[in-house]
């Protein structure tokens, strides 16, 4: 033994060691790092340490020959120089990196002819909605709740993939098409389930079915009384990641178990907030059943984080969409999210409600990318993260990464429209109009005939000045009451056009059919504003005054309760130009941009500049105006060369040669 250490000693074999030892723990923590990031999978960083560790031997043996004995046995022989030894652990590393490198490549090679190059992954896998056999039909929330929290744990299982709630919920119970529904949502497996509620017992039934072969993998029955029914949705987990040869880490596996409470009168409150929760339906009689049940949870289990959590997340939202944007709703997000926090500040839940808070009520884009980021080396298949991560990036004006995660979020959750307008709307800003449409086309495929869809065609359509393609899609289109985005793109071919009265016709019905519901909204005082300038451009002066009038005092009266609402004052500044009040519409311009510049929100900010900049057209002042257009037609915005040549907003500026370069700039 004691030759063997001066035979390692004579070839340096020690010093090789430790600076292989010192030079891959920094390489470790530097990936540790840099890893989530870039949203690497959490198997490429295991598979980078395990490649690390497995080169230490490698290191040593490659020393080992590298540097022969001297011809004598003395022990004290000269061996390698320090500058040596470092150069050979660092190449030690280099190869095996290299080695781990070709691993890598190999194992992402396409798949043989034997197997498609579209075949889903083995451990991909998609909850159905589970069947409701209790004889109490009100009861539904209860399976689509246990379904839910099934499929929750699963995202949180990094070595499966994990189609989204969004998605499977277009189908039912127990289909008879499986193969044709994994086909659509690239999976290779299917769970199925069936949950009965008798009083205070509970039988459950799952099945992980192999969809291909309808081959039943696994089966399980559970009969529990509700005060043991908390465990089921993690042992379901764990069973179809054993079942799949899916690993768990001991964190994951920690929390697929967890037990968010033991209190069965609130867990049954929180699934009924739940349910009413994922149907997004947005009416204030939604929000306010979902807030009742939630609230019920927390005051029965004051410690239920989880609840505390989603109660959270639903206030932010009501906020940032403009239903309540007010103190009281961002106070009442606020408290909420700092119950969930004290309570268990690690739990994932309580992580997206923090980073839903960031984002929807404090604008605070990096803050919530940075903990999104974070979240998502826990919880990797959680499609929403990465959605959220897409429109986080549109905001901050990182467009490639926005798009990369939109693209990524689409593949966990094919069937969700709003990721697929949302990644269309980044491509549009970004004037890739080709890709926009391409992303639209894929969506009118499955959804012909959604309303959103089409008119996002259509808006691309007017962004590239082909008017005859977006009138054959608006033609009979009916704009839906409060959808802002068709009522404007309506009037906007309208104004292009020149072709006013189907257009006031059409927002006017609107108009009526909103009458019966008497507080100011903003979407009528859009239309309003629309009416104003449609009957404007009309020759109907009188009528365009009223529609303004109208218009100024709804969103007046909605500025009280929301005065840093950018979107009420960039719309009063076109409201005030309408009735020629030019330093009101100034004004009120300049405050939108400077409630949301572009250097806050890349996306959103464009759109009060180019308000600004029609309100100096407007008024006459070319030379703010066309230096303001030529740095928006310079950077993401909807704003193109044919928006300037059909809109009458910029008629003033026509006959100044520098705008009639910009409208005509290719």
């Amino acid at each position: 033994m004691q030759g063997l250490l001066k035979s390692l000693q004579a070839r340096n074999i020690d010093g090789v060691a430790v600076t292989y030892a010192v030079a891959g723990w920094l390489l470790v923590q530097i990936a540790s790092i840099v890893f989530p990031t870039f949203a690497a999978p959490i198997w490429a960083l295991r598979a980078f340490i395990v490649t690390v560790v497995a080169g230490f031997p490698a290191a040593l043996t490659i020393a080992w020959f590298a540097s022969p004995p001297t011809r004598n046995d003395d022990a004290t022989a000269t061996g390698m120089s320090q500058r040596e030894v470092v150069l050979l652990a660092l190449l030690g590393v280099v190869l095996l990196l290299s080695v781990g490198e070709l691993a890598f490549l190999a194992l992402r090679r396409p798949p043989s002819p034997a197997q498609p190059a579209n075949a889903p992954v083995e451990t991909s896998i998609a909850v159905l909605p589970f069947q409701n056999l209790s004889s109490d039909r009100n009861t539904g929330y209860f399976a689509a709740g246990i379904q839910d929290e099934i499929l929750t744990r699963l995202t949180k299982i990094g070595s499966l993939k994990v189609i989204s709630r969004t998605s499977t919920a277009h189908f039912a119970s127990r289909p008879d098409n499986l193969p044709h529904i994994a086909r659509l949502l690239g999976v290779a497996n299917i769970l199925e389930g069936s949950v009965q509620k008798v009083g205070n017992a509970v039988h459950i039934n799952v099945q992980l079915i192999k969809a291909s072969t309808d081959a039943n993998l696994w089966a399980e029955d559970y009969n529990r009384n509700m005060e043991d029914i908390f465990g089921v949705e993690g042992e379901v987990a764990a069973s179809i990641a054993q079942t799949l040869n899916a690993a768990i880490t001991g964190k994951e596996r920690q929390a697929i178990t967890a037990k968010a409470t033991a209190n069965t009168a609130a867990y049954d409150a929180y699934l009924r907030g739940l349910a009413l929760y994922r149907k997004n339906v947005v009416t204030a009689e939604n929000y306010q059943k979902t807030q009742d049940y939630l609230e019920q949870a927390v005051r029965l289990d004051p410690r239920f984080a989880t609840a505390w959590a989603l109660l959270a997340r639903d206030n932010a939202w009501q906020y940032f969409s403009g239903d309540d944007a007010t103190d009281a709703r961002r106070a009442a997000a606020r408290s909420a999210l700092d119950a969930a926090l004290r309570l268990e500040p690690d739990l994932a839940e309580a992580q997206l409600a923090q980073a839903n808070f960031q984002y929807y009520v404090e604008h605070d884009y990096e803050g919530a990318r940075n903990r999104f980021i974070e979240l998502l080396g826990r919880w990797p298949e959680n499609a929403e993260i990465l959605a959220a991560l897409g429109a986080l990036d549109r905001r901050l004006g990182r467009w490639n990464e926005g798009e990369a995660y939109l693209r990524q979020a689409i593949v966990l959750d094919p069937l969700a429209p709003t990721t697929r307008r949302t990644l269309a709307t980044l491509l549009t800003v970004t004037r890739d109009f080709a890709g926009a449409l391409h992303v639209l086309d894929d969506a009118l495929n499955i959804w012909p005939d959604d309303v959103d869809f089409i008119n996002d065609k259509a808006a691309v359509y007017l962004e590239l000045g082909e008017l005859d393609e977006a009138d054959a899609l608006l033609k009979g289109l009916e704009p839906p009451a409060g959808d802002i985005d068709v009522i404007d793109t309506i009037a906007v071919l309208a104004i292009y056009r020149q072709r006013y009265g189907g257009a006031i016709a059409s927002l006017q019905q609107l108009l009526r059919a909103d009458e019966p519901a008497a507080p100011p909204s903003f979407a009528s005082g859009f239309i309003n504003l629309r009416l104003g300038d449609l009957r404007r451009l009309s020759g109907d002066s009188n009528g365009a005054r009223r529609n303004y009038l109208h218009a100024r005092d709804e969103l007046l009266g909605l500025t009280k309760a929301q005065p840093t609402n950018p979107d009420l004052f960039a719309s009063l500044a076109l409201v005030y130009c309408g009735l020629g009040r030019h330093d009101a519409a100034i004004e009120s311009a300049e405050r939108a941009v400077n409630l949301l510049p572009v250097a806050k929100d890349a996306l959103i900010g464009t759109n009060f500049e180019i308000a600004r900049a029609r309100v100096w057209a407007r008024v006459g002042d070319a030379d703010r105006a066309i230096p303001a257009l030529a740095r928006l037609l310079k950077i993401p915005a909807y704003l193109t060369p044919a928006n300037l040549r059909f809109d009458p907003d910029f008629d003033k500026l026509r006959s100044d040669p520098r705008f009639d370069a910009l409208a005509n700039w290719q």
